[in-house]
């Protein structure tokens, strides 16, 4: 979570959001867990004010506004029903749709993507 790189493996997509009311120690220990020094300084400074998955979710997509990546938002439409959280999904998709010069993609559409704008090295032989 918290992830906003272009660097990862075909089969490794980050991910920037779950819809998922996470408590704030739930990210730090995700990025413990991926040895991510510099994003637990980044989630301290950056994220670790934001009340709600939603703030988090806003400040993440602003960050890659500026800065490029990717915005990987994923969710489990059991959990999403189980929880009640239709209603803050649709308030954060209607905050991330329709801005200018952002390529809205799937998984795959990522994928290949990335893959033409980074040549293999057969290819750069």
């Amino acid at each position: 979570m918290l992830a906003h790189t272009l660097n990862f493996g075909r089969f490794e997509m980050p991910t920037s959001v779950q819809a998922y009311p996470h408590p704030p120690l739930n990210y730090f220990k995700n990025l413990a867990n991926h040895r991510d020094g510099s994003g637990i300084v980044r989630y301290v400074q950056k994220y670790l004010m934001c009340q709600t998955w939603i703030d988090v979710g806003k400040k993440l997509f602003d960050e890659v506004l500026l800065k490029g990546g990717v915005w990987h938002l994923y969710g489990h439409s059991w959990e999403i029903q189980e929880l009640g959280l239709w209603d803050q999904l649709g308030d954060l998709l209607d905050y991330v749709a329709h801005q200018p010069g952002v390529i809205y993609a799937s998984n795959g559409e990522v994928v290949e993507l990335m893959r033409r704008k980074t040549p293999s090295v057969a290819e750069a032989a």
